[in-house]
């Protein structure tokens, strides 16, 4: 975090002091904000952590898919799901929902 300190000559102005600021606060007529780096680096671990996230929901839908492979037929019939729909669902690419 930017600590805003009084200058000499500011007037008590603090904000004249922030970077891309002019004499009155406002960003428009200085130079462009730039993001901060704390900015960028939460961007980037939000979008690491999306990635793991559908990284993880597909080892889980495979894993599931798998699993439908070994159930027999009397449970499926009690579930109400026959062999076709269970073969259809394993072939299945694991991206695909």
């Amino acid at each position: 975090m930017r600590t805003i300190t009084e200058k000499p000559g500011s007037f008590g102005s603090k904000a004249a002091h922030l970077a891309g600021s002019d004499r009155s606060g406002s960003a428009e007529g200085g130079t462009p904000r730039v993001p901060r780096a704390g900015f960028v680096t939460r961007a980037i671990v939000d979008l690491a952590k999306a990635f793991w996230a559908v990284l993880v929901r597909w080892q889980e839908r495979e894993e599931m898919r798998n699993h439908l492979m070994d159930i027999d037929d009397r449970i499926l019939r009690d579930v109400g799901l026959t062999r076709r729909e269970v073969m259809r669902e394993i072939e299945k690419p694991f991206w695909r929902q």
